[in-house]
């Protein structure tokens, strides 16, 4: 079982569709144990874009310049703030509950909560990041536009 997936990102429609596991290589045995390719990706990328849509982002298809469709998605304040909501929740209801001590000697549910470096990420202009480090950096009302999925072990 797959412990979350890699999403590759892209600004650019031309530049996006390339992603495959041997990219990812150099960060086995740190970001996963290993990376592999989705043989069948499709319904996995319909589920990450309905999901976001459901959310409040936009969504669609573009053509590139091999006449291959392309997805891509605009990220809205609505959809970011619906993916953040539970996690600041959880993260206020940790830190009223932290003592100092705690605090001084082990803040890793903590630091999970704002960053959870154990769930899906993104390959967004060939760097890898979780996404919620995405989510907070990215461009609201951009166009983005998603290629591969990869599965990390």
């Amino acid at each position: 079982m797959a412990r979350g997936i890699v999403y590759e990102i892209e600004t650019d429609r031309d530049n996006v569709g390339f992603l495959d596991e041997s990219d990812l290589y150099d960060l086995a045995g740190y970001e996963a144990d290993y990376f592999q390719n989705i043989e069948n990706e499709t319904p996995i990328l319909q589920k990450f874009l309905k999901r976001w849509k459901d959310h409040g982002a936009y969504t669609g298809t573009v053509t590139n310049y091999e006449g291959k469709s392309i997805p891509w998605i605009v990220f809205t304040r609505d959809a970011r703030e619906a993916y953040f909501k539970a996690k600041f929740v959880t993260m206020q209801k940790l830190a009223a509950t932290m003592t100092f001590d705690q605090f001084c000697s082990d803040v890793t549910n903590l630091k999970r909560t704002v960053c959870d470096t154990y769930d899906d990420a993104v390959y967004f202009n060939k760097y890898f990041q979780p996404m919620d480090d995405f989510l907070r950096t990215l461009i609201l009302g951009k166009r983005y536009y998603i290629g591969h999925a990869v599965f990390m072990h």
